[in-house]
């Protein structure tokens, strides 16, 4: 055998080893899956979690069923988890917020018979889902197939106030023809409206993506969104803090001096005028994970990111970030290791933030009926306090079956 090939082989089995080998931190079961439903067949997504105290969450997402993507909605109750068959919606719910048990505001994307995406709302109140509503979108947007909207994120401040972001096509009567772009929908006393946003004065109006928004989340009534913006010399970060209709400009979060490009995924605030969020960005020599965070206006210096043993480097994704108090937030992420036999696995994993100081991420637990070789990856995560967090995500169980699961962190 070749002495690179040997060596790289060597390299990637030690990787593996080490991924596997490193801390494990929680106790994770699998999800059930909906009623008449197999687990082979249900492709499974949770991608959002909300918990109002400990054992009590909603998790929304999506499932397949011959083929017919449907919304999904799980639910824990003293800490044991069930699925139901509500609420019914062709498409997927892509975020939850509760505001306390059976009363929560979810907000994702339905498919139309032509195609599309439209972006839609449905609130659940002493534990009944409600019918879809249809959300507003730009007046500039294209519903026609290969384009459409949906919302990506919902946080409220009470069950008749809220915040919601997505991303859409512009039209035809665009300047540009098939435009990505964000957008932000508030409620208001229980009325939705589409508010228009401004970019960053830097922002380049032209291009497949000009803008995206990925996360929002409300303290009180003072709310921040963040997700990312075009400009001459690549994408950048961006944050819009504003309550109700009223709504500042875009900020241009900066990035550290090494990075060539970035966006923030996922924001969290602990209070009105504390938040944290955290993105990936691009060096010259790769990708990185990153955190940020701005207290009373003023943006902290960003710290990256520092990925277990055995991970790729430049690996990663967050998805999520729940911060119950100032300074103690946790994060929920994925990355990629490789061994002989796969080039790329992934594994689920967590951050924690202490004191303000972010840790290295560790693993956390997959269920005991994982696959030999295990894959898995975090979509969310919901803290009721810094001792008590749930994450949501997918893994693999033998014979390449994938499902979803939960961990609680710390093990009860």
């Amino acid at each position: 055998m070749d002495r690179a090939l040997t060596a790289t082989l060597a390299f990637s089995t030690a990787l593996a080893v080490a991924a596997l080998s490193s801390p494990q931190l929680g106790r994770a079961s699998e999800l059930p899956v909906p009623p008449g439903v197999t687990v082979a067949a249900a492709h499974e997504t949770p991608a959002s979690i909300s918990c109002t105290s400990p054992g009590y969450c909603t998790a929304v997402g999506r499932y397949s069923n011959r083929a017919t993507t449907s919304a999904l909605a799980l639910i824990e109750s003293s800490g044991k988890w069930r699925s139901t068959t509500e609420p019914v919606l062709r498409g997927s719910l892509n975020s939850v917020w509760c505001a306390s048990r059976g009363n929560c505001v979810a907000v994702g994307a339905r498919q139309t018979v032509a195609g599309y995406p439209q972006p839609v709302v449905v609130t659940e109140r002493s534990g009944t889902w409600g019918r879809s509503v249809l959300a507003p979108v730009p007046g500039d947007a294209s519903m026609t197939p290969d384009n459409g909207a949906g919302l990506a994120s919902v946080s409220c401040s009470s069950m008749k106030d809220c915040v919601a972001v997505g991303n859409y096509t512009k039209g035809a009567s665009s300047v540009s023809v098939g435009e990505f772009q964000g957008f932000l929908d508030v409620e208001t006393s229980g009325t939705w409206s589409s508010v228009p946003i401004s970019l960053p004065s830097d922002a380049v109006s032209q291009g497949p993506i000009v803008s995206r928004l990925s996360s929002v989340a409300c303290s009180l009534s003072a709310c921040m969104a963040v997700g990312g913006y075009k400009t001459s010399s690549g994408f950048k970060p961006m944050a819009l803090t504003g309550s109700g209709t009223t709504w500042q400009q875009a900020v241009k979060v900066s990035l550290p001096i090494d990075a060539l490009w970035g966006a923030l995924d996922a924001v969290s605030c602990s209070t009105s005028s504390e938040c944290d969020a955290a993105g990936h960005l691009g060096t010259s020599t790769g990708g990185q994970l990153w955190f940020t965070g701005e207290s009373s206006g003023v943006w902290h210096a960003s710290v990256d990111a520092v990925l277990p043993v055995g991970a790729t480097p430049g690996s990663g994704d967050i998805a999520g970030m729940s911060c119950p108090a100032p300074n103690q937030c946790r994060a929920a992420a994925s990355y990629s290791y490789a061994t002989a036999s796969h080039a790329q696995a992934w594994r689920s994993m967590v951050f924690t933030q202490k004191n303000g100081t972010w840790n290295r991420g560790i693993n956390t637990a997959v269920p005991a009926n994982a696959a030999p070789l295990p894959e898995s990856v975090a979509t969310s995560v919901s803290c009721v306090q810094i001792t008590y967090c749930t994450i949501l995500g997918l893994y693999t169980k033998p014979h390449h079956i994938e499902t979803s699961f939960s961990v609680t962190l710390p093990s009860r």
